[in-house]
């Protein structure tokens, strides 16, 4: 079911078993997957079904120091989330987005990487990464790039350990933004709450435990959700800006005894420093794998990336320098993820560095 939180008075207390903030594809995946269950669902999302610009207004915020988008140019307060600006174009006349999943490395304790190390590995996630697929619609959990390979898409013959060949999936957004939300709506055991701004954890005494969530609404009344559980599903900007703000116990934010929540952002940069142009033109009749393409109902495209090997050695993180087929008719590169020479000869061929030109 559907309420607007704005018509809710100040004066109610709304009981339920989970409180799910934030209806982006994590918060609706999470209700997707409570759905029919026999447990209270409580789904906050602070804008409606259309963007609307008071509510849009609240996501305002600067930026210091490294050139980033001011936080009201990535957030989407709307049903979806994200989803609902995913920009890639699947080739059946539906958007979506790219998925890729953590390498193993990713999870280990780095030397060149401050604070890196998990208390999980790859192969916790597993199954999780499997059902996730299944939410996501976007084919099988399989990134063995040999699975994908055919005659005219073929990997590339990299040599050495330096450079290896990823696969990545495609997804559609219309799954989060019509069909999810139409199943929420209908389910006895979920309510959405729209245009509800979380506003604060309500803990124990010992801010060991999240209680509840006060609650505001652009044209409404404050009011407050208790819950046994809180689930933050709001991105990493919004989920540290709650937790920031979530002080009236632990006065410096819950969770951030150590002053590190907010301090971790991660994004994936672009930089074009340059091209690799391949010796021999007809090296682009095998690139079909390094293109966007449909294989027994699933869009995949592969990617040359850093193996763990190079990352090490290097004290790099991953790169991923993507093939365009469109220049001159050329496979092209960014070769700055390949060759450090690339920053100061970005024109220079790095074929010493890992790419073959062999067809």
């Amino acid at each position: 079911m559907n309420n607007d939180a704005r018509t809710i008075s100040s004066a109610e207390t709304l009981d339920t078993d989970i409180c799910v903030i934030g209806a982006g594809p994590a918060g609706i995946t999470i209700a997707h997957e409570l759905n029919g269950q026999p447990v209270r669902v409580m789904l906050l999302e602070s804008g409606g079904f259309a963007p609307d610009p008071a509510v849009d207004a609240l996501s305002a915020g600067s930026n210091e120091g490294d050139p980033y988008p001011t936080p009201d140019n990535v957030r989407e307060r709307v049903f979806g989330g994200t989803a609902t600006v995913w920009p890639i174009d699947l080739g059946n006349g539906q958007t979506g987005v790219r998925y890729v999943p953590l390498n193993p490395i990713d999870f280990e304790k780095r030397e060149w990487v401050p604070y890196s190390g998990w208390p999980i590995t790859h192969s916790d996630l597993d199954p999780y990464y499997a059902r996730a697929h299944q939410v996501a619609q976007t084919g099988p959990y399989n990134y063995n790039p040999s699975d994908w390979e055919d005659a005219q898409a073929k990997q590339l013959p990299f040599i050495g350990n330096r450079v290896t060949t990823q696969m990545f999936h495609f997804g559609p957004r219309d799954i989060f933004t019509h069909e999810y939300r139409q199943q929420l709506e209908q389910s006895a055991n979920i309510t959405l709450l729209t245009y509800a701004h979380a506003l604060e954890l309500e803990t124990d005494e010992y801010a060991k435990t999240v209680t509840g969530v006060k609650v505001g609404s652009i044209g409404g009344q404050p009011f407050r959700i208790s819950a046994k559980v809180v689930i933050l599903a709001q991105g990493g900007l919004e989920t540290a800006r709650l937790l920031l703000l979530s002080d009236s116990v632990q006065t410096c934010g819950l969770g951030n005894g150590h002053d590190l929540v907010g301090r971790f952002l991660m994004d994936h940069p672009v930089i074009r420093p340059g091209v690799l142009i391949p010796k021999h033109p007809q090296v682009v009749n095998h690139l079909d794998l390094y293109d966007a393409r449909w294989v027994n109902g699933s869009r995949v495209i592969a990617k040359p990336v850093l193996t763990e090997a190079t990352q090490r050695q290097e004290q790099v993180m991953k790169l991923i320098p993507p093939f365009s087929l469109a220049l001159l008719g050329l496979a092209t590169i960014l070769c700055a993820c390949f060759c450090p020479t690339a920053k100061t000869h970005p024109l220079q061929p790095c074929n010493r560095h890992g790419y073959s030109s062999k067809p």
